[in-house]
């Protein structure tokens, strides 16, 4: 196994792919500052401003947002080319082991994301820190907090599309299927908000006696469909980043556990799986 994680990371480092994992960051950590400041009414070098850590929060916890369509790539040029070009069916020949050739890619993709992640963050550190004409940012206890939940629930999500790429032996299909996933999650949050947010009353004025009455809304989602929405909102990695609440550190437990799960799951397939 530890023979198999050196190839894969002497490989992740002699080529571009490390060159355009650090580029990636760059982009993404100033595209994070661009937008955040376009939130607050700001132009990108508009002077004076004043920043403080919340800004530096908001845009860390915005990476949840694009660093996996990123590892999803990754992960495409990475593990897909690997089966594509059939080096991998060379590797089993040689007899290293299945199981420690799915580590090595899964650690290696992990470590490209949390390297995409920490990068941006320093862009995005160093952007607060000077460029500004007043500033107050320290790194303090929720900066860390975010910084970690967003990088938990970027790794689980860069697990799975591994897994997707041993799957499916197609890296087209496996990254779409990445992509249409993220989209799927990402538009659920709004639906389920939407859904939640429905009041179970709503009030109207009587025209003929000017009578406020009560009616029950049809729209209002109950019972076990109910406790169903909030669960499914809670485990939501982008509400689960997004938010100071308690209740959203169910999200980081739920994609910590989807980390063991999905390894696991690599594993079956990749013993399983005869490659082209």
């Amino acid at each position: 196994m530890i023979s198999s994680l050196k190839s894969s990371l002497f490989r992740f480092f002699r080529t571009k792919l490390f060159l355009l994992v650090l580029g990636f960051s760059v982009v993404m950590g100033m595209a994070m500052v661009n937008n955040t400041c376009s939130d607050l009414s700001m132009y990108f070098f508009a002077r004076p401003r004043y920043f403080d850590s919340l800004f530096v929060i908001t845009c860390i916890r915005k990476l949840v947002f694009v660093i996996p369509f990123g590892s999803a790539v990754f992960c495409t040029m990475f593990t897909g080319s690997d089966i594509s070009f059939r080096s991998i069916n060379n590797k089993i020949a040689t007899g290293t082991r299945r199981i420690s050739i799915f580590f090595a890619d899964a650690v290696t993709a992990s470590l490209a994301t949390v390297m995409s992640i920490l990068g941006a963050v320093i862009v995005i550190y160093i952007f607060a820190k000077t460029v500004p004409v007043k500033e107050s940012v320290k790194i303090n206890s929720v900066m860390v907090e975010s910084l970690f939940k967003v990088t938990v629930i970027c790794v689980a999500f860069v697990i799975l599309f591994t897994v997707f790429q041993y799957l499916l032996c197609n890296k087209l299909l496996a990254v779409m299927l990445s992509f249409v996933l993220l989209i799927v999650i990402l538009s659920s949050t709004s639906i389920i908000d939407d859904l939640l947010q429905r009041p179970y009353r709503y009030s109207y004025t009587n025209e003929e006696t000017g009578e406020t009455l009560w009616e029950t809304n049809p729209g209002y989602v109950g019972g076990n469909a109910r406790k169903a929405l909030v669960l499914a909102k809670e485990v939501n990695p982008y509400y689960g980043a997004m938010t100071d609440d308690p209740e959203g550190s169910k999200a980081v437990t739920a994609a910590g556990a989807s980390i063991i799960i999905f390894t696991a799951a690599g594993f079956v397939v990749i013993n399983r799986k005869e490659f082209p």
